[in-house]
């Protein structure tokens, strides 16, 4: 059950807010400090998966200037956490698609909060978080009804094909490779 406590523990930042210890003697932080976006192995252990959805709660846009050094470290949590999620999803796709004997030609579904909620901890931040979560959700489901993902997906993995066919072909200046004597 997702509550005031387990959300203090999944937002748990070092110099921001204090561990928070579970009855069962577990301390936790905020985990995106530890990995920002486990895909590691989900396709492998999930071999019949067709969709992943990827709830992107942390976005860049979403940081405010800091008004005191307290802020400033919570901004240098959640600018790390943002840059790297968008990194790990990209990197996630690239390996899905390209890195793999065989390619996984499943959808990846993307809820992007955008800029709708910011880093205030307080409660009126908290209802317009949750109201943002569910907009976010039913755009991103009305864009996977739509088939907007997949065509996304099917995109990419065309153009990154050609890049490798390319630069199997070409030297790193663009000129065709020689064939071996």
């Amino acid at each position: 059950m997702i509550d005031a406590h387990t959300l203090c523990a999944c937002s748990a930042l070092p110099y921001i807010e204090e561990t928070v210890r579970f009855e069962n003697g577990t301390e936790y932080c905020e985990g995106a400090l530890v990995d920002t976006v486990n895909f590691e192995d989900l396709i492998e252990d999930h071999e019949n998966i067709e969709q992943i959805w990827v709830s992107k709660i942390v976005n860049f846009e979403q940081i405010n200037p800091p008004r005191n050094v307290c802020d400033a470290l919570g901004n240098l949590c959640m600018l790390f956490a943002a840059t790297v999620g968008d990194d790990d999803i990209r990197l996630f796709k690239y390996h899905a698609r390209l890195d793999r004997e065989e390619p996984w030609l499943g959808e990846i579904v993307e809820i992007d909060f955008g800029a709708h909620a910011n880093f205030n901890w307080n409660h009126d931040n908290f209802d317009k978080g949750v109201e943002a979560g569910r907009k976010a959700a039913e755009e991103a489901l009305r864009k996977h009804k739509s088939g907007y993902f997949k065509e996304k997906m099917d995109e990419a993995q065309k153009r990154w094909r050609h890049a490798v066919e390319y630069t199997s072909t070409h030297s790193p200046h663009g000129h065709p490779k020689q064939a071996a004597e």
